[in-house]
């Protein structure tokens, strides 16, 4: 019966705290996935208090969303929407801090350019710099786009990303630190992808 005693009593510590989820990668890998939704509301939920408190909900949702060209790609090609993915989330915690790497797919743009689009393509692009976003692409080349994807599916590259990381009141929280940056008009690193 003394052997049980200690195994139940190990048993029951690991279930508590095994099972307590008290980690930052699931958090974060919860805020990327908002992100790439760009459900910005839910991603806002994450935050921490601070970040919250800098920030209302509202202004939080009008300031960030999805980045412009991800947004242009989706105009584009709906069908790369399956391509946006994270994956390999990987923590570093330094008592009530962590930081999380992780990579995201995303369409590998400058591979459907080579393949597809022709000199004359590109000078017409070119031309007296009227192009400057990808949906204002001539619909003859967004055309040329559409089908490619269609043939052979959207090809993909890694990006990486990080995301700070606090601990309040014994849950990991996103860590903005909009107090310092929102004024400044810098966007926090973990809505970046590099």
């Amino acid at each position: 019966m003394r052997r049980v005693v200690p195994f139940l009593t190990l048993m029951l510590l690991l279930l508590v705290y095994g099972c307590s989820g008290n980690s930052p990668a699931p958090v974060a890998e919860k805020a990327v996935n908002a992100l790439l939704d760009g459900d910005m509301e839910s991603y806002y939920e994450l935050l921490t208090q601070a970040d919250q408190a800098a920030m209302t909900k509202t202004n939080f949702v009008r300031t960030y969303h999805l980045p412009d060209d991800i947004r242009q790609i989706l105009e584009i090609l709906p069908e790369a929407k399956d391509v946006f993915k994270a994956s390999k989330f990987k923590e570093t915690v330094t008592g009530d801090n962590a930081v999380v790497t992780y990579v995201v797919n995303i369409p590998d743009a400058d591979k459907i350019g080579s393949e597809v689009l022709s000199l004359t393509d590109l000078m017409s692009i070119a031309d007296g710099g009227k192009v400057t976003r990808l949906v204002d692409l001539p619909e003859d080349v967004k055309q040329k786009i559409v089908d490619y994807v269609h043939k052979n599916g959207v090809p993909t590259k890694e990006v990486t990303g990080s995301m700070d990381l606090l601990q309040e009141e014994g849950e990991w929280r996103v860590n903005l630190n909009l107090v310092k940056n929102y004024p400044n008009g810098i966007v926090p690193k973990a809505l970046i992808l590099e």
